[in-house]
């Protein structure tokens, strides 16, 4: 079979490639004005000569190489599924693995936490509230430690974003700093409390620019008990919290 192949070409069996080459070459300007040459027998004998060979594939190498081809093409979906799970994982995880309570009281102010604290917490419990959680976050700019004021007010404004706040206890420094964004805080007019069932002599409303999103509970030793190094208590609720019902319960509590 090799020999036809040789033949077909006019060169010997020892012919280098280059003479094979240079042998089609002639035979191609030949045929340009001879029919009666078999080109495809031709152009079949140079390239098995030559190594142009196109190897013979069979089922089951088409088969895996289909396979492969469809790996290929489905990768930038795979690449794309697992950059989404590794963002749903980067959301959901934290809230799987970080306890959250159902209500938090959140101290903001330049108060230190006391051991009274849980007496505070026990009350709002006991009316049916599983877990309450009392905090503090440290703001205070007239502090030696300009750092933690800091620190407080980014920690501040990561719980309002995200909806981690529910009822606020503040200082008046504090309370005009959560203003500077007004929809930080519920607004608690009369008729608003009233709808919530809550009972409040006006008196105690406090105002910012003339609308009220605080209730003074300075006076209230269920609070002030809690904490020490401020006597300022001004009670608000954070706008984002998806713990009104809980919230009622406390403020009710806490205005007995």
């Amino acid at each position: 079979m090799e020999k036809k192949y040789y033949d077909l070409l006019g060169v010997s069996e020892d012919a280098t490639k280059e003479t094979i080459e240079n042998a089609y070459d002639k035979i191609l300007i030949r045929a340009r004005h001879d029919d009666s040459i078999d080109m495809p027998a031709i152009n079949d004998a140079y390239d098995h000569l030559t190594g142009n060979v196109k190897p013979v594939v069979t089922e089951q190498e088409k088969s895996k190489r289909e396979k492969v081809v469809k790996r290929a093409g489905a990768m930038p979906f795979y690449i794309i599924g697992g950059i989404i799970l590794a963002v749903v994982l980067i959301l959901i995880l934290p809230s799987i693995f970080t306890r959250t309570p159902d209500l938090a009281v959140t101290f903001v102010g330049g108060y230190s936490i006391n051991d009274e604290a849980t007496i505070l917490e026990n009350e709002i419990e006991d009316l049916g509230i599983k877990d309450v959680e009392v905090t503090r976050i440290f703001l205070d700019s007239s502090a030696s430690s300009a750092e933690a004021d800091y620190a407080g007010r980014l920690a501040l404004a990561g719980m309002l974003q995200t909806g981690e706040a529910d009822l606020l206890i503040v200082t008046k420094e504090a309370f005009n700093y959560l203003l500077i964004d007004e929809d930080a805080l519920m607004v608690l007019s009369q008729t608003i409390l009233t709808d919530l069932g809550i009972q409040l002599n006006s008196e105690r409303l406090v105002y910012q620019n003339g609308i009220p999103y605080g209730i003074d509970v300075s006076d209230i030793s269920l609070v002030t008990d809690a904490v020490s190094g401020n006597e300022e208590a001004i009670l608000c609720i954070a706008n984002k919290s998806e713990h009104l019902d809980e919230i009622i319960i406390a403020i009710k509590v806490i205005l007995e």
